[in-house]
């Protein structure tokens, strides 16, 4: 309600007060222009005089309440649900409380009875089928309604709940069964309860379902079309005793509720019954009503009998004339946003905007990320976060980069994804063990992108699924990758593992673990304690940034911290010798090559370098720049001096600036002398990948810091096939070869990599870990899962992993037995097998890897050699003396 409750209009003549309320509902009767007021003309019956008479106070509610009904407003019918129960149930006559319940359901139908000629219009176009359902409902529903209001469904059943609330006989009464048994009658007519208190029910519940009607709704636009109020005329003899018992009913009902309502009552009365008859003042009709405004608020809260009456004196008008004009008197226009034409128009609008908005703010980035646009997209959740897509995938449904070959692997997984399912929906006892591939798949900047790592690690765990594909036996399990996208340099990887990830988490009990990470920075390090402190088992693949272990105590690591790896290079330094003359090392300085914005890889790394050269012999510098500017003029090593050739350029930055330092590095020099270059393991993909070589410079030996050294010194046999692997390849990697190769042929053409990549290795030997811990658990859990990785020994593609024995070695023996410290970790070189030199003279063939130096192994037991077959032709290494 926007407006206060109306007064009860008593027009106050010994003549002419007829006349007017007469004229009063001719003008109600015939509305100008398309208001439509609801009204209705109430003929009040002479009061019965038998002193025991039922009193007529809710018949002549049920009038008002037909005659409102019939006379509908904009907002349509008037339902009266409260005041129809309230009616229906105080003219029941019922022998107690098991029988009111036995016929409550037969009363709400008489309640909701509708016009069957009006039912059989409505249903004869419909088919069979649709009217016994609509049979159906129309017998159940009263049914189910009386066991809401009697409290089968809590919370539900409003009306019962209004009731209990309300100020009238509902005081002693437990629950809506009894209050509704003191409303009946007995068997033989008697009321249970005090006849006024039932009036005054009645009153209550009629004044309630019109407020309810005329309360404004936010969501219904029609309820603005408020210009008129409901009115009834009470059509009686003047001093009526049931037209004054009706209007005290509906006093006194206001005085206790206090709750505005939009009834006008117009009645006649030969005098003003209040006591002393005050003189009625002589007002305008719109003074009158703003005097009885005025004074309303005091006189309610003193319970005044007569603070809801308005009395007006009344002159006989002239003949009809007036009745005339009043009836064609225009009534207030509607307010202008509840026109008719204005709701619908406005509506339009709204919708427009609202999908305009729409469009730009969800649709388009959306689109332009390549993002998927149903947040109910079916193994989907993904979000647009600084233009790209970032979330996870287990279908064709969204893929992540747009780069080829990345897509086709994404599409090859998802496909033995579905492979993997039909297999286990087949065969249940067989496990399905869920990895999520966790890492940066998008760039916002092409100098930071590099789709040919994560190709790589997907390729690896394809091969698995490949081969748990085509497995029967109920003890192997079936392999689904999850394919997740942090963004950019893992920028939201944290809000991707507390989001979406930890949905599938959560509703996923086959998620047993994520692997993958991408690089190591702050958002990868609480990317990493976020998995772990949900539970989820963490395997990085290409990660060695030192003490990541500490973040989660179920994190693990594939390759060797950065400090074994800083170790590896301090050992190739002092022991480098060459073939020619084995009695001189081949270097007697290093000078370190590194960005000054550093993230924890690469402080960690430079510091653990330092740390290897501090207190040595061989004496070590550091070169450090903030952008490729500055790095492309740094000056070259050759300008300038004659000693270039025994200073070990170590580059440790990120595999963007490799291709810059390489250029700075040769600039200048002769074609027969070069600085010897030493890599970090983050660039090696200017070896493995064939997209990279016009980067390289041409006759030029290239020292890199690998993992997985055997994968990578398979070379390209193992990609092209062609027949037998060398002697040292084990029977594991010349299985993981052959079915690369046919991977390769079969289903990823546009995945022609120049050598396997040490990702694939690893990504292969992870995957492989996993499934191994889930064999033969029956249904695998995480914590299952984590229990059998920390005692994981075996053998894989890339070495051994023995977490049990590395726990038994360094200070911190739980941590650092998740690092796989004792996996192969070497320095391989480019050279062109027909030329000795290193050169590249004519005819030489492609440059190849080949190995100087590799680890395996702990402690004592490391072992410090490469593969038979597989060392330079130029140098090799000897143990420092």
């Amino acid at each position: 309600m926007r407006q206060p409750s109306l007064p009860m209009l008593c027009l106050v003549g010994p003549a002419g007060a007829s006349e007017v309320r007469d004229g009063i509902f001719v003008w109600l009767d015939h509305p100008v222009g398309r208001l439509k007021i609801p009204r209705a003309h109430v003929v009040i019956p002479p009061a019965n005089p038998a002193p025991d008479a039922d009193s007529p106070i809710g018949a002549i509610l049920e009038q008002m309440r037909a005659g409102l009904t019939m006379n509908k407003s904009v907002l349509g019918t008037i339902g009266f649900p409260r005041f129809r129960a309230a009616y229906l149930l105080s003219e029941a006559r019922v022998s107690d409380e098991n029988d009111l319940r036995d016929r409550l359901p037969e009363l709400l139908r008489t309640r909701h009875r509708f016009d069957r000629a009006a039912g059989q219009q409505f249903l004869s176009p419909l088919n069979w089928l649709v009217q016994w359902i609509g049979i159906l409902v129309m017998q159940l529903g009263p049914i189910l309604r009386v066991w809401v209001w009697l409290g089968g469904l809590p919370g539900v059943g409003r009306e019962a709940k209004w009731f209990m609330d309300q100020p009238f006989l509902s005081e002693g009464s437990e629950n809506f069964a009894k209050f509704a048994f003191r409303l009946t009658r007995t068997a033989n007519g008697h009321r249970r309860a005090p006849e006024g208190e039932v009036e005054h029910l009645l009153v209550n519940a009629f004044l309630s379902d019109l407020r309810e009607a005329y309360r404004y709704r936010l969501w219904l636009p029609k309820t603005l079309r408020h210009t008129a109020f409901p009115t009834v005329i009470l059509d009686g003899e003047p001093d009526s005793s049931v037209v004054a018992k009706l209007l005290e009913r509906i006093n006194t009902v206001r005085n206790t509720v206090r709750d505005a309502d939009p009834l006008l009552v117009v009645a006649v009365v030969h005098t003003d019954p209040r006591p002393g008859s005050p003189t009625l003042p002589v007002l305008g009709g719109a003074d009158l009503v703003q005097n009885w405004r005025d004074t309303l608020g005091r006189t309610r809260r003193l319970a005044d009998p007569f603070a809801w009456y308005l009395f007006v004196p009344t002159v006989p008008p002239p003949g009809n004339q007036a009745a005339a004009s009043t009836a064609a008197r225009a009534p207030a226009p509607f307010f202008f946003f509840a026109r008719r034409w204005v709701i619908p128009v406005s509506a339009t609008i709204m919708s427009g905007v609202l999908l305009a908005g729409l469009l730009v703010w969800y649709v388009l980035p959306h689109m332009e990320a390549d993002c998927e646009l149903s947040p109910l997209a079916s193994g989907i959740g993904v979000s647009v976060r600084d233009g790209q897509c970032v979330g996870y995938s287990d279908n064709a449904g969204q893929m992540f980069s747009s780069d080829p070959a990345l897509r086709d692997a994404q599409r090859e997984i998802f496909a033995q994804n579905e492979i993997a399912q039909t297999a286990h929906d087949k065969n249940p006892n067989r496990a399905m063990v869920t990895l999520v591939y966790f890492s940066g798949l998008t760039w916002r900047t092409d100098n930071l992108a590099y789709p040919r790592a994560h190709v790589d690690e997907l390729v690896g765990l394809l091969l698995h699924q490949r081969r748990a594909n085509k497995q029967k036996p109920d003890a192997e399990p079936l392999l689904r990758v999850v394919v997740a996208n942090g963004g950019e340099n893992m920028e939201y990887a944290e809000w991707v593992v507390n989001n979406p990830l930890a949905d599938l988490v959560r509703k996923d009990a086959s998620v047993l673990g994520v692997i993958g990470l991408d690089r190591s920075n702050e958002f990868t390090e609480k990317a990493i304690t976020a998995l772990g402190n949900r539970g989820v088992p963490t395997f990085a693949t290409s990660l060695s940034a030192n003490d990541l272990e500490k973040r989660s105590p179920l994190y693990f690591q594939a390759i060797p911290s950065n400090a074994t790896q800083a170790t590896l290079i301090a050992d190739y330094a002092r022991g480098a010798v060459s073939h020619a003359n084995p009695d001189v090392t081949l270097y007697d300085s290093v000078e370190i090559f590194h960005p000054k914005a550093q993230d924890i890889y690469v402080k960690s790394l430079v510091d653990s370098l330092e740390k290897e050269f501090t207190g040595g012999s061989m004496h070590a510098s550091t070169v450090s720049w903030s952008t490729q500017q500055e790095l492309d003029n740094i000056k070259a090593p050759c300008a300038g001096s004659d000693s270039y050739e025994r200073k070990l350029l170590v580059y440790a930055g990120r595999g963007q600036d490799f291709s810059t330092f390489l250029r700075v590095a040769f600039k200048n020099c002769d074609d027969d002398r070069q600085p010897p270059v030493l890599a970090n393991d983050a660039s090696m993909r200017f070896v493995t990948d064939l997209s990279n070589q016009p980067l390289v410079p041409r006759n030029r030996r290239i020292h890199f810091i690998a993992s997985g050294v055997p994968v990578i010194l398979a070379g390209e046999q193992c990609v092209s096939g062609g027949g037998r692997y060398e002697p040292w390849v084990s029977s594991r990697l010349g299985e993981m070869c052959d079915d690369l190769t046919g991977l390769i042929k079969d289903s990823l053409k546009s995945y022609q990599p120049g050598v396997p990549g040490d990702r694939t290795g690893l990504a292969y030997d992870v995957a492989a870990m996993f499934l191994d811990a889930a064999r033969g658990i029956g249904t695998p859990s995480r914590a299952a899962v984590a229990v059998r990785l920390r005692a994981y020994g075996g053998d894989g593609v890339t070495g051994r992993f023995d977490f049990i024995e590395q726990s038994r070695i360094g200070e911190d023996k739980v941590a650092k037995g998740r690092i796989a410290e004792g996996a192969t970790a070497g320095i391989v070189v480019t050279e062109g097998d027909g030329d000795t030199a290193g050169r590249g003279g004519a005819g030489a063939e492609p440059p190849r890897l080949r190995c100087v130096l590799m680890y395996s192994g702990l402690g004592v037991n490391r072992q410090k050699s490469c593969p038979a077959g597989t060392t330079s032709r130029i140098e090799q290494w000897r143990e420092p003396r």
